[in-house]
């Protein structure tokens, strides 16, 4: 029998699918929500919806059980908008670092577009808008320079800049046919364009408002656009004719979609509400309320039958037929603020958003266990020099003083009579006897321990304050805030000694050397500083990558003093060489601001709190991630550690993680040999 060369090649191709289906593993996979939630977009396919958020997450979904498939990582900071390709293997993504294309089995960047730089900021020009044409060979994207632009989807080769809009671009559609492109701007117009020839077919001018968001209709005929006088209007792209304004929402609209058989629109607004409209007739069909602040993005599913909308705190799927909602995505895990270990070095505790303090302990055998009594979020966390005692600063303008050994509280020190200022950093003196706070109101208090009375405040003029450090001798104290200049205080008489000055701003974070002879501060736009405190000269400034807005918001020496670790808005931990100032290595993981990052006394370990909600554990001398620990806000006793290698322990587990192979979810099997109690002991041993 004689077989076709054709045959072959199918036939290779088949086995070469079918190892390539063998050849995945199964992933472990966190289900940890999502955070302030900027756009969302539904899969051409309807297997899967993507959200990207306010701190450069995007999320892939199943959209049948709103299981998290996986995350797609390249951002560093927000981003504006996303858009399938017509295949829906691919995601393109706009924001303040450019557009970058994501491929959706992978979760890996394909490619990056960095869009011309900003003079002021020497970031790409931020892109507001993204769009696919229907045969995924081009895509659009508008920016803040007031301009559209159009690559080749495949090379990312620019093919033509739109130039007529006089203010920043806020939304780009492409017609159903791909012949028409939209746009809709600041400067209160609508330009419809040539997609082939870059011309302008049409403009349109509203009197005031501004145009928030537009879409075309299914058959092309007709576009909508969302404005910030509260109002929907309705256009003929043929004439350009308002055919019909909505009005119904009670403040401006931030989203609009249609329906796919074109019969319904679907809006989202500041007033927290959803309006489902009849087209045709321009009647509210149904209002959903569910969402607790302004909905930022809608989309339907290609079927028509359900909808998702985001907003700052949450996700919403909702039954298109009748309103209900189907499921709420919430984020999990709130932001970490402040995380340390004991003394010995075998304890962790975590500070975070949901108002909580979280320790895993050899103790209680590495289970976690829980203080609960602040009313606001948790900025500072210390361990006392002997480890039986947390003291904790909060947004609740307190200071509280927690016995680990018996799982109470013992006191709270009110850190002002103004209840709206916030206690930003909270230290304990090498002797355990007094406890330093920092708060917004510009002082600085020293509290007995055993009474909780106020010993003395340093008062600091006008200026917030947002880091302190005791030098380990005990005679020193350092404060640092919103102000030019670092201050250092002697500890026992709270006299004024030196003041440090460098060309920053704000200081988020300052740290002793281990020999109490240098001064390091970390600042705004990624800039580390170090003085010598007898001579009062600053002796090394460390720049790191050089982002207007990329900050140093946790800083701290090795043991050894040989070292110094830095938390960043870049989502890293950066260790660089205390003497030298070059970086030794870079520690990537996080998905969000890394707000604070500690030594173990041993050196042998890093552990670094984050905005994404984790806390990580490296190994210092190799940069190794060894360890993920999630402690959940949404029941607050339920948390999880994984590595990863795929290992986990934790309490009722099984609600947050699954494993996914490809774009498939499989729950957790019974006698996982994965599930490994005791998991965080075998590193803090």
């Amino acid at each position: 029998m004689l077989i076709h060369k054709r045959d072959y090649l199918l036939l290779f191709s088949l086995i070469a699918a079918i190892l390539q289906i063998s050849a995945q593993k199964n992933v472990l996979t966190p289900n940890l929500g999502n955070g302030s939630v900027q756009t969302i977009a539904y899969s051409p396919n309807g297997k899967t919806y993507a959200l990207a958020d306010w701190q450069g997450h995007i999320k892939l979904y199943d959209s049948h059980t709103g299981d998290e498939i996986r995350a797609l990582s390249g951002f560093k900071y927000w981003i504006n908008d996303i858009a399938f390709s017509p295949d829906s293997k691919t995601i393109v993504a706009g924001g303040k670092e450019g557009i970058k294309f994501f491929d959706c089995q992978t979760g890996e960047v394909i490619k990056t577009i960095s869009e011309r730089k900003n003079a002021l900021t020497d970031m790409p020009q931020e892109v507001n808008c993204v769009a696919y044409s229907s045969d995924g060979k081009t895509i659009i994207a508008g920016n803040e320079n007031n301009s559209i632009r159009q690559w080749n989807s495949s090379t990312g080769d620019e093919m033509m800049t739109f130039k007529g809009h006089e203010n920043i671009v806020t939304s780009v559609a492409y017609s159903p046919d791909g012949k028409i492109i939209a746009s809709g701007s600041r400067d209160k117009s609508i330009i419809l364009w040539n997609s082939q020839t870059g011309q302008v077919i049409r403009t349109i001018t509203c009197s005031r408002p501004q145009v928030q968001c537009i879409a075309f209709s299914p058959d092309g005929e007709t576009i909508i656009a969302g404005f910030d006088d509260n109002t929907i209007k309705q256009w003929s792209c043929q004439t350009g004719k308002l055919l019909r304004t909505f009005e119904g929402h009670k403040s401006e609209v931030s989203c609009v979609a249609f329906s796919p058989d074109g019969r319904t629109i679907i809006s989202g607004s500041r007033d927290r509400l959803i309006i489902l409209w009849d087209f045709q007739s321009g009647i509210i069909i149904k209002i959903l309320e569910g969402h607790t602040t302004w909905v930022k993005c809608v989309s339907y599913s290609p079927d028509g039958k359900t909808i998702v909308s985001g907003c700052r705190d949450e996700s919403i799927i909702w039954d298109s037929q009748t309103g209900h909602i189907i499921k709420i995505l919430k984020k999990v895990s709130d932001p970490l603020n402040a995380v340390s270990f004991n003394p010995e070095g075998n304890a962790i505790i975590l500070g975070s958003g949901d108002k909580s303090i979280k320790l895993w302990s050899k103790k209680t055998g590495y289970k976690m266990q829980l203080f609960s009594g602040h009313q606001n979020w948790i900025n500072s966390l210390a361990f006392s020099p002997d480890g039986n005692y947390i003291a904790s600063g909060s947004g609740d303008n307190t200071i509280k003083l927690w016995n680990i050994n018996k799982g109470n509280e013992i006191r709270t020190m009110i850190g002002d009579v103004n209840r709206d200022n916030w206690v930003k950093s909270v230290i304990f003196s090498p002797d355990g006897e007094t406890i330093v706070s920092g708060s917004s109101d510009s002082t600085v208090k020293i509290w007995n321990i055993k009474t909780g009375i106020e010993k003395r405040a340093l008062k600091v003029p006008l200026f917030e304050i947002s880091c302190l450090a005791y030098s380990s001798n005990g005679k020193m104290i350092a404060s640092g805030g919103s102000s030019v200049a670092i201050r250092l205080w002697n500890a026992e008489n709270g006299q004024a000694l030196k003041s440090f000055e460098g060309q920053s701003w704000n200081y988020y974070c300052i740290a002793f050397s281990p020999n109490n002879e240098e001064l390091a501060a970390g600042a705004e736009n990624h800039t580390i500083r170090i003085w010598n405190i007898n001579s009062e000269k600053e002796i090394l400034t460390i720049q790191g990558d050089h982002f207007w807005d990329n900050h140093v918001n946790s800083i701290v020496y090795s043991p050894d003093g040989k070292m110094i670790a830095s938390g960043c808005d870049e989502h890293s931990v950066i260790l660089w060489n205390s003497q030298t100032g070059e970086k030794i290595r870079t520690l990537k993981g996080h998905s969000g601001k890394v707000t604070s990052a500690v030594f173990q006394p041993s050196g042998k370990y890093i552990i670094s709190g984050s905005e994404d909600g984790t806390a990580k554990i490296w190994e210092t001398a190799t940069g190794a991630l060894l360890m993920t620990i999630v402690g959940m806000s949404s029941n607050l006793s339920d948390w999880f550690v994984y590595t990863p290698d795929g290992k986990y322990d934790g309490n009722n587990f099984k609600k947050y993680l699954h494993y996914v192979s490809g774009m498939t979810i499989m729950d957790l099997p019974n006698n996982d040999p994965n599930y490994q109690p005791g998991l965080l002991s075998k590193i803090l041993r």
